[in-house]
This record gives C-alpha cells, sequence and structure tokens, in this order.
C-alpha cells in the first residue's frame, strides 16, 4: 500500500533560527498546505485509510511550546468537519508531561493547553502522540488518550519509567485502532485498543 512520512516539527529542527522552519517545510512538499497562515506544511490535516491525522506545530521559533489562537482555531475546525472514524493529533510536545520537561512543554501555557485539550475531549480525538521527553508513557486525561514516544530519535530518559528505545505500530480494525508498543528487540512492551468514533 502507500506509504506517508507524516512530520511535526520538533525543538532541536526550528531552535537555531527562524530560518530553519522554512527549510523543513520546503524538505517535505508533498504535505498538505492546508494548516493555518504561515504554518502550511507545519501544521496540516491529512485523511487515510478512515483516519484524520492532524500535525500540529508546537515549536515556532520564539514561541516555543505554544500552539497560539491561529493554530487552535483550525484545529478545531479540523475536528469539527471531520468524517473519520478515527482522529490522531499529534505534535513535538505533550501537553502533560511526565519527566524532565514539566514546565517546558505545552504545560507552559496551561490556558492553550487546557483549550486544546477540551477540544480533543469535546470532538472525540482517539489519540494525541507526542515526544520530547525521551521515553515511553501513556495515560488518560480528562477522557483523552496521551502517548509519549520520544526515544526515537536520541537517548532515554531514566527515571521516569518507559526508559527503552520504542516504536509504535498502530491498525484499524472494525471497531478500535490497536496500538502495539515495542522495544529496540521486537519485544511487545505494551497493547491497547482506541475505540472508533461512531457514525
Amino acid at each position: 500500500g502507500a506509504k506517508h512520512i507524516l512530520p511535526t516539527p520538533g525543538n532541536h529542527d526550528v531552535e537555531s533560527g527562524a530560518w530553519t522552519q522554512p527549510l523543513l517545510a520546503e524538505a517535505f512538499p508533498e504535505l498538505p498546505a492546508n494548516g493555518p497562515p504561515g504554518q502550511e506544511r507545519l501544521a496540516y490535516a491529512f485523511d487515510y485509510g478512515g483516519v484524520r491525522f492532524i500535525s500540529l506545530n508546537s515549536e515556532t521559533y520564539g514561541a516555543a511550546h505554544r500552539l497560539g489562537e491561529a493554530q487552535l482555531t483550525w484545529l478545531a475546525a479540523q475536528l469539527r468537519d471531520n468524517p473519520n472514524r478515527a482522529t490522531v493529533v499529534f505534535t513535538h510536545d505533550p501537553a502533560y508531561p511526565v519527566g524532565p520537561h514539566v514546565g517546558s512543554s505545552l504545560d507552559a501555557y496551561p490556558q492553550e493547553r487546557d483549550r486544546l485539550w477540551a477540544l480533543l475531549r469535546d470532538n472525540g480525538a482517539t489519540v494525541f502522540l507526542a515526544g520530547h521527553e525521551h521515553l515511553y508513557n501513556r495515560r488518560t486525561i480528562n477522557g483523552v488518550v496521551q502517548v509519549i514516544a520520544g526515544t526515537s530519535g536520541s537517548y532515554p530518559y531514566s527515571g521516569w519509567g518507559g526508559d527503552f528505545y520504542h516504536y509504535i505500530v498502530g491498525e484499524v480494525g472494525l471497531r478500535a485502532v490497536t496500538m502495539v508498543v515495542y522495544d529496540i528487540e521486537g519485544v511487545e512492551r505494551d497493547r491497547f485498543d482506541l475505540p472508533l468514533r461512531r457514525t
């Protein structure tokens, strides 16, 4: 089947200066340019196989850890006008960090973070995926599942749990999305089902 790479900007992609962000968008010209103004190919929505994938940009140079009003308004429309039964929202920063990035993730702007979470909850988002913290963590906060999967590019953090290299495989079934977490040896470390929205 078709293969798609759906990147989302990370802090190391943009922290060198404002000039880096356009390069990231230029590197992936196949991404939809349907994000809010100025965020084309950095924030975007992409439908595939009954799933809406929504990338948010949490790492704008000079406004790290912040989504901003324009992006949240755009997100609300993407969630509301969504015919798919599954919605995967992803960005670099977790909304609720568990390790060394408490205070330097989306929680740095708690009002915006809380608005994000209400949008996800009220529109039945399937899962919120993030990185930033080099560990694996899954928890449900106010009815929304957050998964931190952050060891794809650097060493694992130790002391907060989930300190193993990992990757996640998701499969859309008739009633749920099944996600399986594997470590670097291919050993299953977590498995969970995320119910699909009723149509």
